[in-house]
């Protein structure tokens, strides 16, 4: 399966295309408006004070945005490997181009490390362990994502997670629904979870 992040182009197209529609916040699943589900998974994250959070897979940093008009404490370094999409995001934060599976940041590096909607486009075994490798001991690792089974045709695979739990409350995204209105004939078995850990100092 061939990952559309490999085309930086044409997620420069598709990217413009979602904004200028009015979505910034790239998630199938959300919870009431962008900034209620932003407000949502601050709810589910509880991060530190001051916190410093890398957002993996951060698209164009909406989620960062709003978390951030609510919690100006927070620091966030978006990482992503679009170009085109950092090139989209908030100027005020710290921007680094990067995959998951090989995070550009020394061990420890964060008090929080999210990886929303992204992980599907990554290879598991490998972006896994990087998001725990630059999170501190005793820092916050927090998935949200989908689990059930593959989209091939969407480029994402939604992964078989050990240790996460349905988010019951969450609805299709109107704006993906607008694009891929037959999504529950075609998924019927995907579902959104989240995954929270908090790294133990012997990891």
């Amino acid at each position: 399966m061939q990952n559309i992040y490999e085309d930086d182009a044409l997620v420069g197209r598709i990217t413009t295309q979602l904004v200028e529609s009015g979505s910034k916040v790239f998630q199938i699943f959300q919870h009431g408006t962008e900034q209620e589900h932003a407000s949502y998974m601050l709810e589910l994250m509880r991060p530190y004070q001051n916190a410093n959070i890398l957002d993996v897979g951060c698209g164009v940093g909406e989620v960062a945005r709003l978390m951030q008009i609510e919690r100006p404490d927070l620091n966030f370094t978006l990482l992503n490997p679009s170009q085109a999409q950092l090139d989209m995001c908030p100027p005020h934060f710290r921007k680094v181009k990067g995959k998951a599976e090989s995070i550009p940041f020394p061990d420890n590096e964060f008090d929080v490390v999210m990886a929303c909607y992204s992980l599907g486009h990554t290879e598991l075994d490998e972006s896994l362990p990087e998001l725990r490798r630059v999170l501190r001991n005793g820092g916050l690792l927090f998935v949200m994502d989908m689990a059930g089974g593959a989209m091939a045709d969407l480029s994402y695979m939604a992964h078989d997670w050990k240790g996460a739990y349905i988010l019951a409350d969450l609805q299709l995204a109107p704006s993906f629904l607008a694009i891929v209105p037959d999504f529950r004939e075609r998924y019927p078995s995907i579902f959104p979870i989240l995954f929270r850990e908090i790294k133990c100092p012997k990891c």
